[in-house]
């Protein structure tokens, strides 16, 4: 059976951060902990509500609740915002070294 592309959907079940440079740096992962036998059935409505699942911040020996809602803020920092820099590379540089809202 031949299905196109556009008719699958998936259900984000996690995400990896890196804070820092190329050369130096941390990871820690964003990770929805709704999966397996507790997971509702696919063809409920709710079952895309990703943001209503549990989720959890795995980072060392830390594991801790993280709300979905702050995922763009957390995953990309946030809308853009006026910095006065001129040039995206610049405002990047210079905010990749702020610390993690969790760190």
């Amino acid at each position: 059976m031949d299905i196109p592309d556009e008719q699958y959907v998936y259900k984000l079940v996690g995400v990896t951060i890196h804070r820092g440079t190329a050369e130096h740096g941390h990871y820690y992962s964003l990770i929805n902990t709704k999966r397996g036998k507790t997971e509702e059935d696919e063809s409920k409505p709710d079952w895309k509500a990703t943001e209503k699942d549990p989720w959890r911040v795995f980072d060392d020996e830390t594991v801790k609740h993280f709300n979905f809602n702050d995922l763009q803020t957390e995953a990309f920092g946030g809308q853009a915002q006026e910095t006065g820099f001129d040039n995206d590379m610049s405002a990047y540089l210079f905010s990749s070294g702020q610390a993690s809202s969790y760190g």
